[in-house]
């Protein structure tokens, strides 16, 4: 049985938006900003790689960060699964944890090639990842 995280616990799911609770987050924390460059809404992957091992207090906080931006996917990815837009057997926390290993890996290519395009398969990856029925697809990709 799948596992829901505090955010998806906690907080009531708004109404869906009328092609559903996928189409709002096409591009989501890795558009890139003005220049080309992935926004500042993620890149903690950096972070964590670099300072993790230093204190516990900053391995603590970084883990904080991510666990809440895991909640934030989760609580999108359990709408979209009550909604049929998510396939049946999509573990939604697991999903909301490769979603955001996928966006800190992309983002982190996208840095270390200077090549921002890394970042344009992130949303297609995502949808096939939560197994997004072919007419749902075509109304989001």
């Amino acid at each position: 049985m799948p596992t829901v995280g505090r955010a998806a616990q906690q907080r009531p799911r708004p109404a869906a938006a009328p092609a559903g609770p996928l189409r709002g987050h096409r591009g989501g924390a890795a558009r890139p900003a003005a220049g080309g460059r992935p926004g500042r809404r993620l890149l903690f992957g950096n972070l964590a790689l670099e300072l993790s091992t230093q204190a516990e207090e900053i391995r603590s906080r970084l883990q904080e960060i991510f666990e809440a931006q895991i909640d934030l996917i989760e609580a999108v990815v359990v709408e979209a699964k009550d909604l049929g837009q998510a396939g049946p057997s999509v573990d939604t926390r697991e999903a909301a944890r490769s979603m955001v290993a996928q966006i800190e890996g992309r983002a982190l290519l996208a840095k270390l090639l200077n090549d921002p395009a890394q970042l344009e398969t992130l949303w297609r990856n995502s949808l096939d990842l939560l197994q997004v029925p072919p007419v749902v697809r075509a109304s989001v990709d």
